[in-house]
């Protein structure tokens, strides 16, 4: 018998940090239950962004990731965390005016 449990958890929260390198850093966070997830930034154009994209295959409830936004990179960027064990993705945006 195998028994695997697992939990969709919440959309991701995207939070305006702070400046910092003449940039505005953001931090995306989520909640996640005994999952396998993948969390990656995106610009306007669905573009990764991330570099190495943060992955967690942990029980851990909790997983959080942040980049610093530059000027000229754009004014939109979205988290996607996505799910490996779910097969699902989720994903919260946010435009600097």
């Amino acid at each position: 018998v195998h028994l695997s449990l697992v939990g969709a958890g919440h959309d991701p929260l995207l939070v305006v940090d702070d400046y910092e390198d003449d940039g505005i850093r953001l931090k995306c966070f989520s909640e996640r239950l005994f999952s396998q997830v993948q969390m990656l930034w995106t610009d306007s154009r669905g573009n990764n962004i991330t570099g190495t994209p943060l992955t967690t295959g942990t029980s851990t409830a909790n997983v959080s990731s942040s980049i610093v936004l530059k000027p000229g990179s754009g004014n939109s960027v979205s988290c996607k965390i996505i799910d490996k064990l779910l097969k699902t993705s989720t994903e919260s945006s946010v435009v600097i005016a």
